[in-house]
């Protein structure tokens, strides 16, 4: 396992898929230098993540992101293997921080 079988792993997902999808593995999580899920995602073309002001300081933005936007909505579906996932989060969105980045196999957007 190295970074070339990680590159490989997310090309076959997107080439082998039914739709249009981007993807990142977790060996992508792992080595890349964000402190939570939320952040790597941002790494997707078309993904953004929105940073509130920290409880402890309020002029300034807390260090993790929050929610993720795909393509600048702020609704989006979320999935856990297959599954429609729900969420306490008013904004709609499932709070991807809440998720340790070893669980996770690969996060698509599709």
């Amino acid at each position: 396992r190295g970074i070339r079988q990680s590159l490989n792993s997310a090309q076959n997902l997107k080439r082998y898929a039914d739709t249009v999808k981007d993807a990142i593995t977790a060996s992508d999580i792992g080595a890349l230098p964000d402190k939570s899920v939320t952040e790597a995602l941002q790494r997707i073309p078309g993904v953004t993540i929105e940073r509130f002001a920290s409880s402890n300081d309020p002029k300034h933005y807390a260090d993790e992101g929050t929610s993720v936007l795909v393509r600048g909505l702020d609704r989006v579906r979320s999935e856990i293997n297959g599954r429609d996932s729900f969420s306490a989060n008013p904004y709609g969105g499932l709070s991807y921080e809440d998720f340790p980045a070893e669980l996770l196999g690969a996060v698509e957007v599709v």
